[in-house]
């Protein structure tokens, strides 16, 4: 199962150039759906250790695109100056649920096998995936790259208020 992460490594780093040249919430939504499906085929078509193998193997290079391809997400939509915060408390929300979950969804899994792994998946990226498009149409309406400006922390409802050029 190590191809796996080669592959994902492989995909991820021959990305990075390609991705500096398109824009991450494209590449984000295109990732995030190509996950969803393959997050389905697992779901639906592992029958034994092989197309298991295929599977995962499929998974994980459908995460490698959208990692390398959301790499950038962060500097456009966040503030420049508080870029440090967000990545160190994004790095602690996703490690801390990772460790609180780990066990009890390893328990799970091997209780109901690994296609239930899949439909987990499938039912979280379903809903990542509704929310990345929300979130790409949201900076669509702001205006895009063109006119869009990262939250001004400390400001507005939640601490945070967003500017656009099309609207104060």
């Amino acid at each position: 199962m190590g191809w796996k992460d080669l592959i994902c490594i492989g995909i991820y780093m021959l990305l990075v150039p390609i991705m500096t040249r398109l824009h991450p919430f494209e590449a984000g939504v295109v990732g995030y759906i190509l996950m969803t499906v393959a997050a389905l085929a697992g779901m639906l078509l592992i029958h034994d250790e092989v197309t298991f193998r295929w599977i995962v193997i499929i998974t994980f290079a459908t995460v490698g695109l959208y990692l390398g391809g959301t790499g950038a997400i962060g500097p456009r939509l966040l503030p420049k100056e508080k870029s440090g915060q967000f990545a160190s408390a994004g790095a602690i929300v996703f490690r801390l649920s990772v460790a609180l979950v780990g066990g009890v969804a390893g328990y799970v899994f091997q209780i109901f096998g690994p296609r239930f792994v899949f439909a987990w998946l499938f039912l979280f990226l379903l809903k990542g995936t509704a929310l990345i498009l929300w979130l790409y149409s949201d900076w669509k309406k702001l205006g895009g790259d063109a006119s869009f400006t990262s939250p001004i922390p400390g400001a507005g409802r939640g601490g945070f208020e967003l500017r656009s050029a099309t609207r104060p």
